[in-house]
This record gives structure tokens, sequence and C-alpha cells, in this order.
């Protein structure tokens, strides 16, 4: 059993990785290119709410190279102006909502955190504050992983902790009120009355709806992969965002699909519908804010992401060019999944050959956390290639392995393959992935990648025509 999940995280891993970001900003709704700051680009849209008068506030997870930055709040207006933007300190924060009191709520994931932020962009309560400045909760927990958040009457407030797998209902205090521990890593709990709760129960593959006392009351789960957003429309139907399948479902509470839109897609996170029936989606790996109508046709975009300058070449497939730091020319560090329980370094002492490797050591109790060294390429579809690397490994549980993701123009995730699979100890062993590039694939990432706990060595990668 461990060898599949293992198998399946790793395949996971390989197609979410993006591409480097240049200098060169491109708006497509606009048609036209101009220098935006890096404060107001946006990365990866995980978040979405219409305001009031219009205006959209987007959570931007960021996570450039996939490593834990970037991240920032938005607002804009329908001409793709941003009005308003935060950003301090902020670590693949997933959404955002605006209070009634006007100020700004924003779960800051990586950071397992509430943050309440003024117009002014001061920061005016922070759930730190909770346990005397511990954060923690009364019963001793701390929030891990808050991936969303509701405003409810009587300043209460719905939360989804995520890897606790619960939802609670708290106040500014820290008191808890309510809680549900029945899902697994959910996602965008929301209270939808009459004592009901709608939740995205996203380990298991469906969606929920729950009364207070966490009885199931309803429940969808056809061929959903990773859903990662519901909501119930005023004709009683549900809007699904199905993430890994790169499509949103229109369902009866009957359990039957009465639309379908996709195409477009990589890995949507968060969907609205708008009073003039099309609907707001986050299309969180082309980093893009879409408007689509019911049949799949795009009527607005913001996008305004540097497209990536890419390399045909695999670089310093030896590890043996440093920079001035003493960091690995061409290697990323991918971080923003491991959720502080990673530690990548070059390691001096163990090399197959030459001087140095690429390590990772990965803690116990991380078996969910993705670790990995990256280099994203420009590709040529039809291409066969293969990719070799060597890795040794130390009291590994999860897995190490190489994969290669597939990605299309806009850097969207489609697909991807890995190597065999590495646990426990071993002496360098070789591994290779022979694949051809997809239609419609213009990128590949490689990664260099441990799942959960461990140490791995990577050396000597290639990539070579077949």
């Amino acid at each position: 059993m461990m060898q599949k999940r293992s198998l399946l995280l790793l395949v996971v891993i390989a197609i979410l990785v993006l591409a480097g970001l240049g200098a060169l900003v491109f708006h497509p709704w606009r048609g036209q290119s101009q220098s935006v700051s890096a404060a107001h680009q946006l990365i990866r849209p995980l978040g979405c709410v219409i305001l009031d008068d219009g205006r959209y506030l987007i959570t931007d997870g960021g996570g450039v190279n996939w490593t834990d930055q970037g991240s920032k709040i938005l607002i804009i207006n329908r001409q793709g102006t941003v009005e308003w933007s935060f950003d301090q300190g902020l670590r693949f924060a997933h959404s955002a909502i605006m209070l009634r009191n006007g100020n700004v709520l924003i779960p800051d994931t990586n950071n397992d955190r509430l943050l309440e932020v003024d117009p002014d962009k001061r920061i005016v309560w922070s759930s730190e504050s909770w346990g005397d400045g511990s954060g923690r909760l009364p019963d001793g927990s701390h929030l891990n992983y808050p991936n969303y958040v509701q405003e409810l009457d009587d300043e209460h407030f719905l939360v989804s902790d995520r890897l606790n797998s619960r939802v609670i209902e708290i106040d500014r205090a820290g008191k808890v009120y309510w809680q549900f521990t029945g899902a697994s890593k959910q996602h965008a709990p929301k209270y939808i009355g009459d004592g009901r709760y709608l939740i995205a129960d996203s380990d298991h593959n469906r969606i929920i709806e729950i009364d207070q006392s966490g009885q199931i009351l309803w429940s969808y789960s056809a061929g959903l992969s990773w859903p990662r957003d519901a909501v119930k429309l005023s004709g009683g139907n549900i809007l699904i965002t199905d993430s890994r399948n790169n499509r949103l479902l229109f369902v009866t509470p009957e359990g039957t699909v009465v639309n379908e839109i996709k195409g477009h897609f990589s890995a949507p996170y968060q969907a609205n519908l708008l009073s003039s029936g099309n609907i707001l989606v986050c299309d969180a790996q082309h980093g893009r804010l879409l408007e689509v109508t019911p049949d799949s046709q795009i009527t607005w975009e913001f996008c305004n992401r540097p497209q990536p300058k890419l390399s045909t070449r695999l670089a310093n497939g030896n590890i043996e060019e440093l920079d001035s730091s003493g960091q690995p020319l061409s290697w990323m560090v991918c971080d923003l999944q491991s959720h502080n329980t990673g530690r990548w370094s070059v390691d001096s002492n163990i090399s197959r050959n030459g001087q140095h490797s690429l390590a990772i050591e990965g803690e116990l109790g991380s078996a969910a956390a993705n670790k990995w060294w990256g280099q994203v390429l420009k590709v040529k579809p039809g291409t066969q290639l293969k990719l070799t690397a060597y890795a040794k490994t130390e009291d590994v549980r999860g897995g190490a392995a190489i994969s290669i993701g597939y990605l299309d123009e806009l850097g969207g995730a489609m697909g991807g393959v890995n190597s065999a699979i590495l646990n426990g100890t071993n002496d360098w062993r070789e591994l290779t992935i022979i694949f051809q590039v997809p239609q419609g694939i213009t990128q590949i990432n490689i990664s260099l990648s441990l799942i959960g706990a461990g140490m791995v060595w990577f050396d000597d990668v290639s990539l070579d025509k077949m």
C-alpha cells in the first residue's frame, strides 16, 4: 500500500512544477506587453472573492519555481488594474476574504496562522495571539496549514485546518464552538445555512454536505480527483472544482452531471458563478483568472505572469558548478509543498563522481510532504528522451525517485511519469525514465524527489535523445 501511495504522490510532484519566470510580462487580456512589479504579478491564483463593488479579491499562493516565496493578496478591477496588494511575510496563502468591517482576513497557510489586515496594510490581529502568544487553541493544538476561512455571524469564523483534517468554528480569542473531523485534508468548507455545511473532502475525492452533528446528508464522488471547491447554487445544484481532472462540474442534488466545463484549466482551485451565468475560475497552474461561459468559451482573462525563458538542455548534471554561496547552478530548491519538513543541501562528502551531490533530508512524520530539486526545460512534442540519475538513500520512508512533469505552453501541469521508487537504505542506484513528449507539451519539469522521511542524494543526472 505504501508503494502505491508513494507512486501516486511522486507523480503528483512530477506534474506540478512550473517554469522559472523572466522579467517580461505579457497580458493576454490586453494583448500587449508591459512591466509589472513583482508585488503585482499573479503567479498562482488559489482564491477569488467578488466584492460588492464588482472588483476581485485574489489570493496568490506565489511559489515562483515552486519555492516558498511570492504569496500575496491583490484587489483588481475588470480592466486588470491592481488597486491594492499585501504581501508582508505571507507563505503560500490559499484564500482571503473581506470582512464586514472592511479588513481582509487571510489564512496564511504555510505560516499556520490567520492574519487580519486593514486597508492601510497594517496587521491588526493574528491567531498567533492565541494561547498567550503561542498560537495554540484551548485543546493545546495549533492551526496546521489553514487554507480557507468564512466569516459567520457573531464575530465567529469557519476555518479549514487542513493538515489537522478538521473544520472548526472559532472566534478571535481562539475559543472553539464547533468542529468536524470526518474529512481528510479538506478544502473550502462553507456554512450554507440551516445548520448545514458543504465541504470539499479532498483526500477522499468527494464533496459532502453535513449537519452540525457531523452526519453526512449528501455526497458526490463519481470520478472526482482531489476536488478543491464546491458551491451550492440558488437552484440547488452544486458547482464543483475538480482540480486534478482540470474541470468544473454542475451536479444536481440527485447526483446527475448537467454540465462539464474543461479544456482551459490546469489545477483549477476555486470557481464562482456570476450573475451573468458565466463562471469566474482560478486557473492556478496557468497563473490566470478566467471568466468562462457555460459552453466553455473564455470571455475575460487576467494574466500578468512573466513568460519563462527556458533552456533546451539540462545543465549542471554532475553537480560540480556552484555559485558564490555554494548553491548548485541551474537547480531549484522546490520547497513550496514541504511545509517546513525538508532540508536541501549540496553534499561535499558524499558523491558518486566528482566532489558534490544534491541532498534532501525529510523529517519524521512528513510522509505527505513533497520535496524536490528541479529544472524546467523547453522541449518539442514527439521527441523521445531518456532521463537518467543516480540516487543513494538512507532510511527513506515514503519514496525517493526522479520524475518528469509535462507542462503546456502556459506552464500548466498535464500529467507526468516517474522512475522506480527507492525506500530504505540503498547504495548508488541508477534510475531511468524513457518517454516521448506528448503533443501539446512544450516544457518538461525534471524533479529529483523525496516523499516523507529519510535522506537521499542525487548525482550524475543526464537527459539524452533516444
